[in-house]
């Protein structure tokens, strides 16, 4: 229970052993606190205790957690997924939650909804249910019972550049435009990583000469972890080395790589309008770029799994849609007979 300390009010929470303590203005805010933390390092077993607590406390709890997991678009996301939930679910036991109650928020959702905005709140809610059944607030998942909108398989289209066209694109920009297209296409970097990169990320004295990817900014958004949420070294090839060696020199070790001063981070949309990249590359997207890197490597025969090392790939079915795009994928001894006669 709290105690009043003065003006302010104490909560105060035993854990294993330990014990943690937070001052608040209240008592409701103290109490509050004090059942939040309870909840946080409940056991992982199903617990009727924790089975009673409101809907909307563990989604309040839920939320504070994962606000330091996922990424900030996410989380926001995940917001307004909780609150397009409805009074009366979230005034429930959650121990209550049955696959039906889900099923008819779902289909409420779709007649007024695009299928994309569903299958997006379905992970939301997927996550959510997921981890209050680990933290032992419910028995059983309800969304295992949920019909959930299932996605549609999207082909992959990628168009890459052989690096002669890459040096063609290169030789005709010039300047610092040229130098972002050769990096990007002899690394394979994301943009978002390429602009996140700082000079300390680069290790010319190593052998092979490499670059430490350890984390992404896309534009508008914080600095985060690579999309795999791990760090990976790609080496730099002999051609770029020049390249990298010329954007190196002379700055600091916390500067940005990618940049013309080293301060100020590239922008997709002022790259691709002083490039007038559409014409120039022939209808190529800038990601095209990194299809690029992964095929030449393949062309020169990396190993499919480097590949996928360098690249970041979580696993080897994504890299695969670059050795079927170069027919590498082909049993050649089959392919002779069935054309000999």
């Amino acid at each position: 229970m709290p105690r009043k300390r003065g003006e302010k009010w104490q909560g105060l929470v035993k854990v294993r052993g330990q014990q943690f303590s937070a001052t608040f203005d209240t008592e409701k805010e103290a109490k509050a606190w004090e059942e939040r933390e309870r909840l946080k390092y409940a056991d992982t077993t199903f617990s009727r205790k924790l089975g009673v607590s409101k809907v909307s406390t563990v989604t309040e709890l839920w939320l504070d957690i994962r606000k330091d997991e996922v990424a900030e678009s996410t989380y926001c996301t995940d917001k307004v997924v909780v609150g397009q939930l409805p009074t009366r679910l979230l005034n429930r036991q959650i121990r209550g939650i049955k696959p039906q109650d889900v099923q008819l928020i779902l289909d409420g959702w779709r007649r007024v909804k695009s299928l994309a905005t569903v299958r997006r709140y379905c992970d939301t809610l997927g996550a959510f249910f997921r981890w209050a059944t680990q933290r032992g607030y419910l028995a059983m998942n309800p969304m295992d019972g949920v019909e959930v909108p299932k996605r549609k398989h999207k082909v992959h289209q990628i168009s890459p550049l052989s690096e002669s066209e890459i040096d063609e694109i290169a030789l005709e920009l010039g300047g610092f435009n040229a130098q972002v297209v050769l990096f990007l296409s002899y690394t394979g970097l994301r943009w978002g990583e390429a602009r996140a990169l700082r000079v300390n990320d680069v290790h010319l004295k190593e052998q092979p000469p490499r670059i430490q990817v350890c984390r992404s900014q896309p534009e508008g958004a914080k600095e985060k972890a690579p999309k795999s949420g791990c760090m990976r070294i790609v080496p730099i090839a002999q051609r770029l080395l020049p390249v990298v060696e010329e954007l190196a020199v002379g700055r600091g070790r916390d500067a940005y790589l990618i940049s013309r001063d080293g301060k100020r981070q590239i922008w997709r949309g002022r790259f691709v309008r002083s490039t007038n990249w559409a014409e120039i590359s022939a209808g190529r997207t800038i990601h095209d770029l990194r299809h690029s890197a992964a095929c030449n490597w393949l062309r020169r025969g990396v190993p499919v799994n480097t590949v996928q090392a360098w690249l970041g790939h979580a696993d080897l079915e994504t890299t695969a849609i670059y050795t079927t795009y170069l027919g590498m994928g082909i049993d050649l001894g089959a392919y002779e007979k069935m054309n000999n006669g």
